[in-house]
């Protein structure tokens, strides 16, 4: 959430605001506005991913507002931990309050001055596009930020500004505006979000400082240029049309638009349940957003839901901020939510409060958001059944992953620049946003590799773990595998192929001068390293001669897994040796081939990275022979979600792209001293290991084979190792480069628990779908199914299972029987209710199962509907054969057939 008061460190380097710049400024733009009348907000925000606000304050819009600006631009320069942009919004402002406070939302605009287009990809080409509509603009603002191109090239981005002859008063004149920066937005590919009369836009003579300093001013003033809102509107309007572009207030990412919940919740369901949920006194970001969209979904982003998300803020006092509140409320109402809604605040409501109903009485279907994820942070809390009993929630024994829940990390389980660069590359890759960020974070863990290393425990020196990931995505054919893997090793090879010819001339006349040296000579020196951080197929014992040359590791990047596993195989000779060696560069520690004609090859460290696609069938033909010595087990496979994506044809995120770039080739190229240690604060050190005790408890899953629980058991270094990378990467965005003396923090410590917890439901999946479940399973199973179709019983017998089970039937199955209900039992699915010598008869059935599980329990009766009437089908088919072979025998036929 966002606070009132945050940490300010100064700036070594003194910044001033620009007079000039911001009389300029004042003169072009707000030049039609009244003097004297209204409000101005001065409003700056920390460059972090919350975006905290750390300054706001209503100053009367007056002949002392220049001074103003300047004073408040110089306060924001000198800030340095965090450093933050001095935003105001692009308006006046009237008097409406709330809790005393001058409010800065729309609704409160007194006058807006300027048509606005924020340009923040390819701006030279987006401003050519809105200037062909609109004519000259008054002001061109570079706001300090860079946008990289595809080649490469940085361009400034830009603020530009169309002057109105007459402000923007009246309800339908707001309303218009808003219409035409959204038009001009989308003509220009600016920032939608910049459409808002309220939205913050840095003010010119003040200093972009994220990264190197840099001053925001106007570089194109054109004073005198206006335009009349009416013949603007009609212009941008006609362009829109020309181009087939149309303004949508609900659009989601992915292009669709409307709400995921079907009718919108009424006023008073919306306040019980913002008074039903908690809300800890406590900063939560990620939290605070999630029940914004929540609300906003559930009331299709009406007053009502606004007011309910409001006052569910509000109980949080120390931190709550209307302002920030309502700028986050018109933030959804640009960008809504895909998969959040009404279904996320009922089941919180319903945890907080035993027996919470809604006061209209409405049911609510089950629906899977975010909080449905595992997440190793917080756990999963108890259950209570709807007759006031106390039961365990009932664990998901199905096994069968929601394919959704699949394909995106839940909300905080991402690096920015890992979340922004994964976002733009599965958007035009046409993959899971997971396939793109699984890539990045083994990329980067490449980058790293054994140059830094993390220490898990406080008191044993001994354990490190070094960043080294092997991580395979798993698609059918044309799942874009290799375009996904190659975006994300490209800042790699582009630094292979830079060093290749550096270091190549430098080898060669080494090699020559090694041949060319008398028996007497002394040696040329020592032999030149060719520095690599990729290689793809190739030897065993030539991966280890280019080890010894780079130690801090290697990535390899085969075309297809299966064939690095597969060249391993039960009649390749020395194929017991070589997945012994292979098992060695997990880790990174010293190796040593021996080879009879080609001697002894060593490096002291050998850590490999991999990073690979396959398919289903490929990795499925190998699983039973590469489960038995951990190899598999090292493995992360991430799975396709089977949505049928198409990639995007749309400009790559200049700035993310060169975000990633920057970072992955930063990493690469770092030096730190020799056993270089990082180390976890308390607070993340508690995080892990609480993740990490509730990650193991998966051993336990019914029915989970024994890959799987080899595979869970890996997982305590592999959170240590995502939690090493993020640090990294986190540091890197905060302060340019990895102070080894800084320690994981408590929220990069979430982040990589809360990634690792995604990653862990694809593991389940897939060994799953490649390892047969035990009988016991499979009978629990369908009990559990079964009783998800009888939500009118609440006990069973031993009888009543028998007769739905007819594979349980008879006095010879009753040991297996068993077996299912005391697995049952311990998923908290039922309770023994009475038993003899033998064990139990009968059963209570925990009610939170028919309440969690309503759309398997709806699949459940059409699958059994589905098979009756296949059974009805078949049975009638029967008996027709039956009857055509009797009237053809009856005829002296040999042979009958339907007629």
């Amino acid at each position: 959430m966002l606070y009132k008061i945050t940490k300010n460190e100064p700036r070594e380097q003194v910044l001033e605001a620009d007079p000039d710049e911001v009389l300029t400024f004042l003169n072009a733009v707000f030049r039609r506005c009244k003097v004297g009348e209204g409000n101005y907000a001065l409003r700056a925000f920390e460059h972090s991913a919350d975006g905290r606000c750390v300054l706001r304050r209503a100053v009367p819009f007056d002949g002392k507002i220049k001074g103003v600006l300047i004073e408040a631009a110089n306060e924001i320069a000198a800030r340095s931990a965090p450093s933050a942009v001095l935003s105001p919004p692009v308006c006046i402002f009237g008097n409406e309050t709330r809790d005393g406070k001058s409010t800065a939302t729309e609704r409160n605009v007194l006058a807006a001055p300027a048509i606005v287009v924020d340009l923040d990809k390819a701006p030279r080409a987006g401003l050519e596009a809105a200037r062909s509509v609109l004519g000259p603009p008054t002001l061109v603002v570079e706001t300090g930020g860079l946008w990289a191109a595809p080649d490469g090239v940085q361009q400034p981005k830009l603020h530009v500004y169309w002057r109105l002859k007459s402000p923007a008063t009246s309800d339908q004149e707001k309303i218009d505006l808003k219409r035409a920066r959204r038009l001009a937005a989308l003509i220009s590919g600016g920032d939608r979000t910049a459409a808002a009369l309220s939205h913050p836009l840095r003010l010119p003579g003040s200093w972009h400082t994220k990264g190197e300093p840099r001053p925001c001013r106007v570089v194109e003033n054109n004073g005198e240029a206006e335009v009349e809102l009416t013949a603007a509107l009609e212009l941008l309007q006609a362009e829109a049309d020309a181009q087939g572009l149309k303004v949508e207030n609900s659009r989601h990412a992915d292009g669709r638009t409307g709400f995921k919940a079907e009718t919108p919740l009424c006023r008073d369901d919306l306040l019980a349940l913002a008074a039903a949920i908690p809300n800890p006194d406590a900063p939560d970001w990620n939290n605070w957003s999630n029940i914004g969209m929540a609300f906003y979904d559930a009331s299709h982003g009406s007053d009502d839901g606004e007011d309910a998300f409001y006052a569910w803020s509000e109980k949080a006092a120390s931190v709550h901020d209307l302002e920030t509140a309502q700028y986050k409320w018109d933030h959804i109402r640009q960008y809504p939510p895909s998969n959040i809604s009404t279904g996320t605040l009922v089941r919180l409501a319903s945890r907080a409060q035993l027996g919470f109903q809604l006061p209209s009485g409405a049911t609510i279907h089950e629906e899977r958001r975010a909080e449905d994820f595992f997440d190793p942070v917080a756990g999963n809390p108890d259950a209570v059944g709807a007759d006031g009993q106390e039961w365990p929630e009932p664990l998901d024994i199905f096994g069968h992953e929601d394919p959704a829940s699949l394909s995106e990390p839940p909300q905080g389980a991402l690096p920015e620049i890992i979340a922004r660069w994964a976002r733009s590359e599965a958007r035009r890759k046409g993959v899971p946003l997971t396939f793109a960020a699984a890539s990045a974070m083994t990329a980067v863990a490449a980058a790293i590799g054994g140059s830094l290393r993390i220490r898990p425990r406080v008191h044993d020196d001994g354990w490190t773990e070094p960043a080294a990931f092997w991580t395979a995505l798993v698609a059918d054919p044309g799942g874009a595998k290799s375009p996904t893997i190659s975006a994300a090793v490209q800042p790699l090879r582009e630094l292979d192929k830079e060093r290749w010819k550096l270091d190549k001339p430098r080898h060669d006349e080494w090699l020559a001068a090694s041949r060319r040296r008398g028996k007497d000579a002394p040696p040329p020196g020592a032999e030149p390293a060719i520095r690599r951080c990729v290689v793809d197929d190739i030897t065993m014992e030539q991966q280890v001669r280019i080890h010894a040359a780079n130690p801090r590791g290697l990535l390899r990047a085969p075309d297809e897994l299966a064939g690095l596993l597969g060249s391993l195989g039960a009649y390749k000779k020395g194929a017991d040796a070589d997945r012994s060696q292979l098992l060695r560069l997990f880790d990174g520690g010293e190796i040593t081939i021996d080879r009879v004609g080609s001697g002894t090859t060593r490096a002291d460290s050998s850590l490999m990275t991999v990073l690979a696609g396959t398919q289903p069938d490929k990795i499925r033909s190998l699983t039973r022979d590469l489960g038995a010595d951990g190899l598999l087990q090292r493995c992360i496979f991430v799975l396709d979600d089977g949505a049928d994506r198409v990639g995007i044809d749309e400009p790559a995120d200049g700035q993310a792209l060169a975000d990633y770039r920057h970072l992955v080739r930063h990493l690469a190229q770092a030096e730190y001293l020799p056993l270089t240690v990082v180390r976890a604060s308390p607070d993340a050190q508690a995080v892990i290991v609480g993740a990490w005790r509730r990650i193991s408890a998966l051993q336990h899953l019914p029915g989970a084979s024994g890959a799987l629980q080899g595979h869970i058991a890996k997982w305590e270094k592999l959170l240590w190792r995502i939690a090493l990378v993020f640090h990294c990467v986190n540091e890197f965005r905060r302060a340019g480069c990895v102070d080894c003396d800084i320690p994981v923090s408590m929220e990069t410590a979430r982040q990589a628990a809360r990634f690792a917890g995604h990653l862990v439901q694809h593991s389940i999946e897939f060994y799953r779908r490649n390892y047969d479940a035990s009988t016991t399973n499979t009978e629990a199973v369908g009990i559990a199914g079964w009783l998800l179709t009888r939500p009118d019983i609440s006990t069973v017998t031993r009888r009543d299972i028998q007769q739905a089970r007819k594979s349980l039937a008879g006095a010879d199955n009753v040991r297996q029987l068993l077996k299912a209900m005391e697995e049952l039992v311990i998923a908290g699915w039922c309770k023994e209710e009475a038993r003899r010598v033998d064990g139990g008869t009968k059963w209570s059935v925990n009610p939170a199962a028919h309440e969690r599980f309503i759309g398997r329990a709806q699949r459940e009766k059409e699958e059994r509907k589905r098979k009756h009437e296949l059974i009805k089908e078949a049975g009638a088919a029967r008996r027709a054969l039956a009857e055509a072979l009797e009237l053809n025998s009856a005829r002296g036929l040999n042979e009958g057939a339907f007629a």
